[in-house]
């Protein structure tokens, strides 16, 4: 497991590098322009609805029914089918008729204005990604089940590929519509992708209509609450980009831009550990083996607490060197650095809960109990909605981040008090999170001072600056990782587990779902 993990995360940070050289372009060559605004409103609506359908509730809804399933290849062709018909239902609207539908999301744009006029043009060559990642989630959910990950990490180097040839593109054409159809390329590459690793697993599933029995039952009241519980999430993304639509121009550029970079560890950590945790809870669940549910709580946690906070601390100190470093140019000016840099930082101290409420949230999916994140993320949402709509006069666009870490740590609250009351946890691992907490304090006073003595203006030019960046971040990660190293408390709990219970590298219960239960 430890092996899988290093690798699967490996492959998704190269991923998040391409999606930052993507960022890096779009930036200098679009800067925070009314064109960029275009398409970052134009690919966010897909993009709400894919986390929906393709990679969170559905998928982690699906995962332990198939686990628990007498006869899961039809189980998957039933729910494949009845997915199939939600997306074309979703898509419809967004494609034959898209100024109607997008005046619902950007009321406080005008009609008639250049950003709304393109994003409506983009929208019917943007929404048919949402298909293609619809059947993407599905087919890498089975693939999850059957313990091969590396697919499902690789799948967004097509789209940041993609993407950088598009942006070229539209630059030396000028036609931004050149970025509309990367993305629909994209998509088509990505299920090609897909369709193919699941041919030399066992066999490529099709869909089938939907019968309602009753394992079909149990899964779609399930997925029905997940459903919502996604949708609420993405009712707070919606009342953001509503508030954004009053912002001044270039808003939804310095929030994209530093959501991308502050989630950088959630990408590369979160997801990953998320995706190899669900199956093994849903089998240490199904077995009743609560002492292997904690231990894998507990290890997860705290590869989340190792991995995240040096990049948490180290963000919040180099943040104006870093966003710099990538994205200022004649187009994306000092001015939109410092506003990418106020959002950047707030969005950091939220990281933590962002990371670890993708591990946990995993908990209630495995017991079948998802209308439990229905409530939890009512709640949160609900708090970042109001944190939001009371502040973002007096903040601006840094509103829309306070309100989400709000959301995220009120989220993370919810789902500790789920794990005590179902399965008794006990965080087991407090002197190893002091050892990492002083481990990062100290290299965080490092780069402060290497910063303070050379800060980042002293250099002009753009590849000094980033070897001058790349010293500080070496240093940083030197003194970070001696520190663990000689604590060594930190690593062993990792590769021992606890008196009786599982390990995250060699958990005790594990999926009896192959390649032939998902062919």
């Amino acid at each position: 497991m430890l092996k899988t993990f290093v690798k699967n995360a490996g492959v998704t940070f190269f991923s998040r590098v391409l999606g930052f050289v993507r960022d890096i372009l779009l930036a200098r060559y679009l800067g925070a322009s009314w064109g960029m605004d275009a398409f970052l409103i134009a690919f966010k609506l897909p993009n709400l609805f894919r986390r929906l359908v393709a990679e969170g509730a559905f998928s982690q809804a699906l995962i332990p029914a198939v686990i628990k399933a007498q006869d899961s290849t039809s189980l998957l062709q039933q729910l494949f089918g009845g997915l199939l018909v939600i997306v074309i239902i979703i898509s419809i609207p967004f494609m034959v008729f898209p100024h109607k539908v997008l005046a619902l999301f950007i009321y406080g744009v005008s009609k008639e204005s250049e950003v709304f006029l393109m994003a409506a043009k983009m929208l019917p060559w943007v929404f048919p990604y949402l298909f293609c990642m619809a059947c993407c989630g599905f087919y890498t959910a089975q693939l999850n089940i059957a313990k091969h990950y590396f697919i499902g990490s690789v799948l967004p180097v097509a789209l940041n590929l993609c993407l950088i040839a598009g942006g070229l593109m539209a630059f030396k054409t000028g036609y931004l519509m050149w970025i509309a159809y990367a993305v629909f390329l994209a998509g088509v590459i990505q299920l090609l992708v897909c369709m193919m690793a699941v041919y030399f697993l066992g066999g490529v599933l099709l869909p089938r209509s939907l019968r309602l029995t009753p394992p079909v039952k149990q899964v779609v009241s399930q997925v029905s609450a997940a459903f919502l519980a996604q949708i609420m999430a993405y009712f707070s993304s919606l009342f953001d980009l509503l508030i954004a639509s009053f912002l001044m121009a270039g808003s939804l550029s310095w929030l994209y831009y530093a959501e991308r970079l502050a989630y950088f560890p959630v990408g590369v950590v979160s997801v990953v550990l998320a995706n190899m945790v669900l199956p093994q809870l849903s089998a240490a669940c199904h077995a009743g083996s609560l002492a292997t549910c904690r231990s894998l709580l507990n290890k997860a946690s705290l590869i989340i607490a190792l991995i995240g906070t040096p990049m948490v601390l180290g963000g919040w100190v180099l943040a104006h060197d870093i966003i710099s470093v990538l994205f200022s140019s004649s187009s994306f000016q000092s001015a939109d650095v410092a506003a990418t840099v106020a959002s950047f930082r707030l969005l950091l101290l939220a990281v933590p809960a962002f990371m670890l409420n993708k591990v946990w949230g995993s908990l209630p999916f495995a017991f079948s109990e998802s209308q439990v994140q229905l409530r939890m993320v009512a709640q949160g949402v609900l708090a970042g909605v109001v944190v939001t709509g009371l502040s973002f006069k007096m903040l601006n666009h840094v509103a829309i981040s306070l309100g989400g870490g709000v959301s995220a740590w009120g989220g993370y609250y919810g789902l500790c008090c789920y794990a005590r009351s179902k399965i008794q946890y006990q965080m087991n691992f407090k002197s190893e999170m002091k050892h990492i907490l002083l481990a990062g304090v100290v290299m965080a006073f490092v780069v402060m001072m290497l910063d303070r003595f050379f800060p980042g203006h002293i250099v002009v030019s753009r590849y000094n600056q980033l070897l001058l960046l790349g010293f500080k971040v070496g240093v940083g990660a030197g003194v970070y990782l001696g520190l663990i190293y000689q604590s060594r408390t930190v690593l062993d709990n990792l590769y021992q587990p606890s008196p009786g219970e599982g390990s995250l590298f060699g958990v005790s219960g594990s999926s009896s779902i192959g390649a032939e239960g998902v062919s």
